[in-house]
This record gives C-alpha cells, sequence and structure tokens, in this order.
C-alpha cells in the first residue's frame, strides 16, 4: 500500500532525481496548490536550493 502523505524532513529516492530530502509542504500563491518544498542530497550530506514540485507530482514520482 503507498503512503498518502509526504514526511516532512524525510528522505526519498527516485531516478533520474537521485536522493532528496523534504523541507516543507506550502500553497501556491497563484494557483492555490499544494507544492512540496525540497533538496537534492549530494556527497558528504550537501544540500542543494530548495526547489519545489506540486505535491501530486511528488507522490507519483518519490511514493
Amino acid at each position: 500500500m503507498k503512503n498518502s502523505y509526504v514526511g516532512m524532513g524525510c528522505f526519498y529516492r527516485a531516478n533520474p532525481y537521485g536522493l532528496v530530502k523534504t523541507v516543507c509542504r506550502a500553497i501556491d500563491a497563484i494557483s492555490g496548490d499544494a507544492v512540496i518544498a525540497y533538496v537534492y542530497v549530494g556527497k558528504g550530506g550537501c544540500a542543494s536550493d530548495v526547489f519545489i514540485m506540486p505535491e501530486t507530482e511528488f507522490m507519483n514520482i518519490f511514493l
């Protein structure tokens, strides 16, 4: 059974994204849709800039 939610502060892995860590859930000011903010986790645990993706798309890719 798939998870029905995205955990904040959790690590997720999927190709071609690699390892990412979720930062927060937010609402897009223009569309009103839920988005997930995440960072790429690089070698040695270094985090990248913050990126956003619609929550439904994130769930389809990572969960």
